[in-house]
């Protein structure tokens, strides 16, 4: 027997093997997935043939738009803001995020931390364990009433000079009332808060939160202020960001939506 040979041959299958005994020995990762996503909710009565027309109109063109039609009456109407990519992390890390704000990834066995940040404030985060046999849906959902965004666009507003970026003429650097009383025609080129009825199915009327909560929504989704909510991934409510913020929470002035596109800052319509 060659016994040289038999050494040789000894040494080339144990060099084969080291890598099958490293990957043995090497942790399993697990796998994270689920959706990230702002929501503006609102629950109410009294919601005309009309507007749940409009409703099914919105609801066919976007599926970010939702709504429910209950047994006494009622109705439920959701708007869904995915978040953006730079706004999910898992670990510290960024992780892709999809348009419709989904992610998935893998991890290592251990603790796990899924974040939601916009704007640069924490919005939800999630701690879990997570063993090497994880596969795991976390899902982060911030929920916002409705009113909290469109109602406090109902409220007059105090600007140092009478125009303020062409936006709004209040005239004489007084109070700026904007749109005076509800179901009001607002036409093209008229001085607006923000132009948060100019949506994919307005009626080209300003409708008063207090008294037409369900005409407000129905002109208010595919609107100015609408896209600018998606497109700056604003915090909700949107008065902690002069960008997102329609009126003058913030003391400097009306501000209105319009700049996230460089639409018109006056009124427009898309229909």
């Amino acid at each position: 027997m060659n016994f040289k040979n038999l050494a040789v041959c000894s040494v080339a299958l144990g060099s084969l093997l080291l890598p099958v005994a490293a990957y043995a020995d090497s942790p399993k990762s697990a796998h994270l997935q689920g959706k990230v996503y702002r929501q503006l909710v609102a629950h109410g009565n009294n919601v005309s043939s009309d507007t749940l027309a409009t409703y099914a109109v919105l609801a066919d063109q976007d599926n970010n738009f939702k709504y429910f039609v209950h047994s006494d009456g009622t109705v439920d109407v959701i708007r869904i803001y995915p978040a953006l990519s730079g706004m999910v992390y898992v670990n510290g890390q960024q992780v892709q995020v999809n348009n419709d704000g989904s992610y998935s990834v893998d991890v290592q066995p251990g603790k796990a931390l899924v974040e939601f940040n916009a704007q640069g404030k924490l919005h939800k985060s999630k701690v879990l364990d997570v063993t090497s046999k994880s596969n795991l849906t976390v899902d982060l959902i911030e929920t916002v009433q409705m009113s909290d965004v469109l109602a406090p666009m109902e409220e007059p507003i105090s600007i140092p000079q009478s125009v303020i970026g062409n936006e709004a003429v209040d005239g004489g650097g007084g109070s700026y009332p904007g749109q005076t009383y509800s179901g009001q025609p607002v036409y093209t080129g008229n001085h607006v808060h923000c132009n948060r009825f100019n949506g994919i199915a307005s009626d080209h009327r300003y409708w008063s939160w207090k008294t037409d909560w369900s005409k407000a929504i129905a002109d208010f989704v595919g609107s100015d202020c609408d896209a600018a909510l998606i497109a700056y991934g604003c915090p909700l409510p949107p008065t902690a960001d002069n960008l997102c913020d329609g009126l003058n929470a913030q003391g400097n002035g009306v501000h209105d939506c319009s700049d996230a596109k460089g639409w018109p800052n006056t009124a427009w319509w898309r229909n």
